[in-house]
């Protein structure tokens, strides 16, 4: 994976991050490749990415910081994962991802997304685009751990 394509995923959900959660305290962990499948937290959100970026990105978190994350962003306390959570935290990968995609799309890639697709479970095993490994950034936010997990290529076939 290439710089070019992954600094503009990370910058973008620090700053999606920095605008939904008031006082947000983001601090990024160290990034770190893996070829094993990402394991989930408990919540994962998954958006595909076509166009001359091919791949998928991975929103990993706990239900607590799911259900944190929702409850700022609506401004208002969430008890389990009711539908809000769901859908609020499915927009927040969606933002972040498109925020993305439209920085991407700014320096002459085309970049598309596909719409979230929300899954439940822990210890889910999420396996790398073609098997290329993927890209783990930890990102700390006063709701708690957020794990953004990118698979992404430029290469055509």
């Amino acid at each position: 994976m290439k710089v070019q394509n992954v600094a503009p995923f990370v910058d973008a959900a620090a700053y999606v991050l920095e605008q939904c959660i008031p006082d947000a305290r983001i601090r990024r962990g160290e990034l770190k490749f893996s070829t094993d499948p990402h394991i989930s937290a408990g919540i994962t959100t998954f958006i595909g990415l076509t166009g001359t970026l091919r791949g998928r990105v991975v929103y990993d978190m706990s239900k607590q910081t799911a259900i944190s994350i929702a409850s700022e962003m609506n401004n208002e306390k969430q008890v389990g994962m009711n539908t809000l959570v769901r859908s609020t935290i499915s927009e927040l990968a969606n933002m972040m991802t498109g925020n993305a995609a439209t920085r991407l799309n700014q320096s002459g890639q085309d970049v598309d997304i596909t719409p979230p697709t929300f899954i439940i479970g822990t210890e889910t095993e999420v396996y790398s685009y073609k098997s290329m490994g993927h890209l783990i950034v930890p990102i700390e936010t006063r709701c708690g751990l957020l794990i953004l997990s990118l698979s992404v290529t430029d290469e055509q076939g």
